[in-house]
């Protein structure tokens, strides 16, 4: 597992692969490192994992969580980054964190639920 932060310069469609149905989603980013700024092809691997970078767009810095998958083919190795968590980075460099919805207090919930507390036996 690792983390890595950069911007988003393609994204490419999904795609279906094998007699299964298997799904794969790419995209391509570029490093925030100053000096030497790489891009990596990210893959987003089966159905739950190819529409999480449907909310961004081409230009967006994002933070990723990955896991390197290596598989070996008639005698040749190949690396696939595979991503499984996006978070976008706001302009301070910070990754937001998820909008909470603010805690609602027994009498907002009790309103909500149609609950009348004085009708309670005890």
């Amino acid at each position: 597992m690792g983390k890595i932060t950069g911007t988003i310069i393609r994204i490419d469609e999904t795609m279906t692969v094998g007699s299964k149905g298997f799904q794969k989603r790419e995209f391509v980013i570029e490093t925030d490192e100053p000096k030497y700024p790489q891009k990596l092809k990210i893959s987003l691997l089966g159905q739950d994992y190819c529409n999480l970078i449907d909310k961004y767009r081409t230009g967006q810095k994002v933070a990723l969580e990955y896991t390197l998958k290596g598989s070996e083919w008639n005698g040749k190795y190949f690396v696939e980054v595979s991503c499984w968590k996006i978070d976008p980075i706001d302009r301070t460099g910070t990754t937001e964190p998820p909008k909470a919805e603010p805690k609602k207090t027994t009498s907002q919930q009790a309103k909500e639920e149609n609950i009348d507390y004085d009708d309670l036996p005890f």
